[in-house]
């Protein structure tokens, strides 16, 4: 039977720890004995895991927070790539420089060649700039998206407060109602008497 730590969850799901104990602080209940403690330590069984799985879905704050760390992965790979696009540039510039000396060494056709070496060094000098400015850009990008998942995170937090807020508060409103019920019926078992005064019947 698959059994996970409430951190293990959160690693295959991809989320924060802390998303993961508001799931299972909100769904106590509903999770009754499949989370159980061990050595200081929640547990959730195969159950627990297939039932938060389901309610995680149904969240569209952590949806939004996963859709962001796909771009964020996206462009890490985009990163990547041009990364590695720049070593190929930088390796065949090497190689145009190397072009340009020996064609120095040779005769008059030779320097025809030193001239096309040349231009190709400017070509890949223009489409290296282009490349690493497309870096900076995408590096840009990626803070721009892990500061929208810090403040979606930070959402789901004032969200959960708010809900426990607006839950004590109906609570606090339902006691009061029976309390106030309560006084009404006690004030309506007493009635005034013949000689004016009130008693109890």
């Amino acid at each position: 039977m698959t059994v996970m730590t409430l951190k293990q969850f959160a690693d295959a799901e991809g989320v924060t720890y802390e998303s993961v104990r508001r799931l299972v602080a909100r769904y106590t209940e509903d999770l009754g004995n499949h989370i159980y403690i061990k050595d200081n330590t929640r547990f959730l069984d195969e159950w627990a895991i297939d039932f938060l799985r389901t309610k995680r879905r149904q969240s569209p704050i952590i949806r939004v927070v996963e859709d962001r760390g796909e771009e964020i992965q996206t462009l890490q790979a985009r990163i990547e790539e041009l990364e590695n696009q720049t070593d190929d540039l930088l390796t065949r510039l090497l190689e145009a420089q190397k072009q340009i000396i020996d064609a120095q060494t040779k005769t008059t056709s030779a320097n025809e060649k030193t001239i096309e070496a040349q231009r190709q060094i400017i070509e890949l000098e223009a489409r290296e700039k282009k490349y690493l400015q497309a870096r900076v850009d995408l590096e840009e990008q990626r803070a721009e998206l892990e500061a929208a998942r810090a403040e979606h995170e930070r959402t789901a937090a004032d969200l959960a407060a708010a809900e426990e807020a607006r839950a004590a508060d109906q609570d606090e409103i339902q006691r009061l109602r029976d309390e106030v019920q309560q006084l009404r019926s006690e004030a309506d078992r007493f009635k005034p008497s013949i000689f004016g005064f009130w008693r109890k019947v």
